[in-house]
């Protein structure tokens, strides 16, 4: 679980007291016990780095009048917010908004160039890209984040969003909103049909299974005859790893319930997982 820090000057005052730093690479030769204490955090960039600051709010400029110093949130920093000569930091809105709208922002900041990529994510999670749309810097985002952090995933990387859609209504979609909800309409129609077919995927890889047939001659048997769609192919693979978790059974009685209990299972657990792809 991510540790919080209140505000900047709580963060600051911390952090030169830990490790008396002095500039933004000082953070680099921190320890790893300095990190899990919390000795930084992005407000410690704010104060670090004139540049930072200054390439943060020239970000902000055309977005409405959000300064930096209008995000009252920070995490605080780990070693993977270390990407080579990037670093990377999480700001968000607790007590203070903007149009109503509490954002979040994401920041790839390169401390020699002084490129900085900010991606703002509004209530509804509509994406804003300001600033270097490089793809390294868009990479050492993707890499310094935990792959369950659901807002950062939700980021539409191709989004065109300006200030002026924030706060729109809901009633009339931009383009951008049309293009995400066509994309979800398809994964979850795709999912559907994986999902059609998970029965009998599972039935027959158990049932293959009970028979004698060795983990080892199923997954080569896939390998050599893979599914056309590559999704199909890795559903079946991971199904081939569950099914030997279970024991193989005597009777034919129990090698039968074994069979359809793994079937039913697989198609079941495979739609309540298409919910997690609607709001």
């Amino acid at each position: 679980m991510k540790k919080l820090l209140l505000c900047g000057v709580i963060a600051f005052s911390t952090t030169l007291h830990a490790k008396n730093l002095t500039s933004i690479n000082d953070i680099y030769k921190l320890k790893d016990k300095q990190f899990e204490d919390c000795n930084v955090s992005g407000f410690s960039l704010l104060k670090l780095d004139k540049d930072f600051i200054v390439g943060f709010n020239a970000r902000l400029k055309p977005f409405g009048a959000l300064k930096a110093d209008d995000f009252d949130m920070s995490e605080c920093l780990a070693k993977r917010n270390l990407q080579n000569n990037v670093i990377t930091t999480y700001f968000w809105q607790k007590n203070k908004e903007i149009l109503e709208q509490h954002m979040q922002s994401y920041i790839a900041y390169d401390r020699f160039n002084k490129n900085m990529l900010v991606i703002l994510l509004d209530n509804d999670l509509n994406t804003y890209i300001l600033g270097n749309r490089d793809q390294y810097l868009i990479d050492a985002l993707k890499n310094s984040r935990e792959p369950d952090d659901g807002v950062f995933n939700s980021i539409n990387w191709n989004s065109s969003r300006s200030f002026r859609e924030l706060g729109l209504s809901k009633g009339v979609p931009s383009k951008d909103d049309l293009i995400e909800m066509e994309n979800q309409r398809y994964a979850i129609e795709k999912k559907g049909l994986l999902c059609r077919a998970a029965f009998d995927i599972a039935d027959y890889v158990m049932k293959a299974r009970q028979d004698g047939i060795t983990k080892t001659n199923q997954l080569e048997t896939l390998r050599q005859n893979p599914h056309k769609d590559n999704d199909y192919t890795k559903y079946e693979f991971s199904l081939i790893d569950k099914a030997y978790d279970e024991p193989a059974y005597e009777t034919n009685i129990e090698k039968f319930a074994v069979t359809k209990r793994f079937a039913y299972k697989t198609f079941f657990d495979c739609y309540k997982s298409i919910s997690s792809l609607i709001p």
